[in-house]
Order: structure tokens, then sequence, then C-alpha cells
């Protein structure tokens, strides 16, 4: 399992990324997705961390940008906050 944070940019207006990020990328996910948890962060440098089971660190980076650009396709006005970049920050181990 990782913890991979989607780097933003800030919004061309100033906003914070709306309060229902988090369930849009949620529901964005396929249905037998890697994803396991959403958490949002709205601040001036907003991120956004998806804890993913994966293959690997690069898998994971690779999904998680994957599922942004999922979202963005299902909620266009998300496509206002710019994908900067991805990185693994935490690596879990799993279950068996």
């Amino acid at each position: 399992m990782y913890l991979v944070h989607l780097h933003l940019g800030p919004h061309p207006a100033g906003l914070e990324l709306p309060e229902d990020t988090a369930r849009a990328i949620a529901d964005a996910a396929p249905s037998a997705s890697a994803l396991r948890h959403v958490t949002v962060h709205a601040a001036d440098e907003p991120a956004v961390g998806l804890y993913l089971a994966a293959g690997g660190p690069e898998q994971a980076e690779v999904t998680a940008r994957l599922l942004w650009w999922s979202t963005v396709a299902a909620r266009p006005r998300l496509g206002g906050w710019p994908l900067l970049g991805t990185r693994v920050t935490i690596s879990l181990p799993t279950a068996r």
C-alpha cells in the first residue's frame, strides 16, 4: 500500500478545492480500483492524498495520475487546479 500525494497548482481565480473533491475521486475510481482512501488538503498549496494498493511506487504514481485525470473528465471544474506532480510519501506493508 502506498500513500501518493498529487500536488496541485493554485486555481487561477484563487478558489479552494471543492468540499466534495474526495467524493468525486472515489466516485471516478473503477469498482475494482486500487484506491483505499482519499484525503484532501485544500489550503494554499492544494494536494490530494491517495492510499493505493499497487505493485510498486511507480505503479502507484501512475495509478494516482490516471485517477486524477478520470476525476477531471467526470468533473471538469476540477481541471482548474493543474496537476504539478506526484510523489509517493509512504509505503505501508500490506496484510497477507
